[in-house]
């Protein structure tokens, strides 16, 4: 009789460590699933950002010559009204003069 509470002891024991290991492994299953899911989200993520980036390298060039174009028409529209503004102001300042004296 002893034998066989030494016995069940051992099994008790063993079924306790079964339940334990079988926890362990469905745990580990479920954190597998969420590191998979992540895993993935971080390879969209990735291709998104390639993707992305290709399309700004594409478009750099063509971007910096429209800056070059707009800084270079920004240019003549200010020599053209630093040209033009001195003789219309005194275009002005001579009407306003015959204006006083009528």
């Amino acid at each position: 009789e002893h034998k066989i509470q030494n016995e069940k002891k051992k099994n008790d024991g063993s079924s306790e460590l079964i339940a334990a290991l079988r926890q362990d492994r469905n745990q580990l299953k479920h954190r597998l699933i969420a590191l998979k899911k992540k895993g993935n989200k971080v390879v969209e993520e990735v291709a998104f950002l390639k993707n992305m980036n290709e399309s700004l390298e594409a478009n750099k060039e063509p971007m910096r010559q429209r800056i070059m174009r707009l800084k270079n028409q920004r240019k003549e529209i200010r020599e053209v009204l630093n040209n033009s503004l001195p003789p219309l102001e005194e275009k002005v300042k001579q009407l306003m003069l015959k204006l006083e004296h009528g």
